[in-house]
């Protein structure tokens, strides 16, 4: 799982990057709705997401 922060010019970038080298992994980006989340939910709501969309 990764969480980006701070990273809005860069992140498009990043994003074909990771998937360029063959990375996969969930990803999110640090929101105020998630900020004071743990580890754990933040996984699950990636999680939930990702089969949501079909991905998984």
């Amino acid at each position: 799982m990764l969480v980006f922060c701070g990273l809005e010019r860069e992140l498009d970038g990043l994003l074909a990057a990771l998937r360029q080298a063959g990375v996969i992994c969930l990803k999110a980006v640090l929101t105020p709705d998630n900020r004071s989340w743990t580890p754990g939910r933040l996984y699950r709501e990636l999680q939930r997401e990702h089969r949501a969309m079909g991905r998984g």
